[in-house]
């Protein structure tokens, strides 16, 4: 009861200050933290891709070769009542520099074992903690092809024959749900005879926004952008700082000058990195976003 209450409160005061509003999430992220997170099964799958995003043909080059990590719950040897090969799978994007122990929070994948779905959260490139590139390629907000290559390896290789797949989007994961069903519906319809995934129900979570403003100081504030903006300055640029510098320095160096996180999306966007032909590299890289 007292929790109750003190849960009430919190919320009320909530409503009135921004900064209380992360209270109850940092507390349940913490406490699942120490409760040693969820006892996940992990698989890695090779991705490739061609050196230019939009390119005709888009050919395949080993430049481009990565390992994306995905993390499965319950295992695949589960023995646990009312899951098989076959159960329902919902594939997971994560938001911004988020995991499988964090999508952010994981009381969704809790959620989804209690109706007996299996989760498979998909750690897209540059998103799996303390795992280096190993291709000067990283995506923000998710690779169609990458998402594509995953369902056909869980598909043909994992799970039982006809296994229902749903896909979820959370925060900046959304971004990649939403463009990969317009694109694979598209598809179905152009060419109808090329085998594509196809997804039982999909769904995403994040409020609605203009991406072109919303990571603005002015939008999202301090103390957060600036945090951020040093967070994902030091996941996504420092830790890969060798391959990502051997390849284009002058990229790496304008990511890193960049003030606020709408600056930084917006310049490494127009890298190589991000599947562009760069101007001072002698060679090209490519990501989707």
């Amino acid at each position: 009861m007292l929790l109750v209450r003190f849960s009430r409160r919190l919320t009320k005061l909530g409503e009135q200050n921004r900064h209380i509003q992360f209270i109850p999430w940092i507390l349940q992220n913490e406490l699942h933290k120490l409760g040693g997170g969820i006892p996940f099964q992990r698989l890695t799958h090779v991705v490739t891709d061609c050196l230019e995003k939009g390119s005709s043909p888009c050919l395949d080059d080993s430049l481009m070769t990565d390992t994306v990590t995905l993390d499965i719950f319950p295992p695949m040897n589960t023995t646990d009542e009312g899951f098989h090969q076959g159960s329902p799978v919902i594939l997971f994007q994560p938001g911004l520099r988020c995991f499988s122990q964090d999508l952010p929070g994981v009381t969704i994948i809790r959620a989804a074992y209690g109706k007996k779905f299996r989760s498979v959260v998909v750690n897209r490139r540059g998103h799996t903690p303390n795992q280096i590139l190993k291709a000067p390629r990283w995506n923000i907000f998710g690779d169609i092809d990458d998402l594509e290559s995953v369902f056909f390896f869980l598909k043909d290789e994992v799970l039982a024959p006809n296994t229902a797949f749903f896909l979820h989007g959370i925060s900046s994961g959304t971004a990649v749900t939403v463009h990969a069903l317009a694109e694979f519906d598209k598809r179905r319809i152009e060419d109808p005879l090329r085998r594509t995934p196809v997804f039982v129900g999909a769904t995403t979570l994040t409020p609605g926004y203009d991406i072109q403003k919303v990571m603005l100081p002015e939008r999202f504030k301090w103390p957060y952008n600036p945090l951020m903006t040093l967070a994902v300055q030091e996941h996504f640029i420092l830790q890969n700082e060798k391959i990502l510098r051997d390849f284009d320095s002058a990229s790496v160096d304008a990511a890193l000058q960049t003030k606020n996180l709408q600056e930084f999306g917006e310049r490494s966007g127009q890298t190589i990195f991000f599947g562009r032909l760069s101007p001072s590299s002698g060679g090209c890289a490519s990501s989707s976003s």
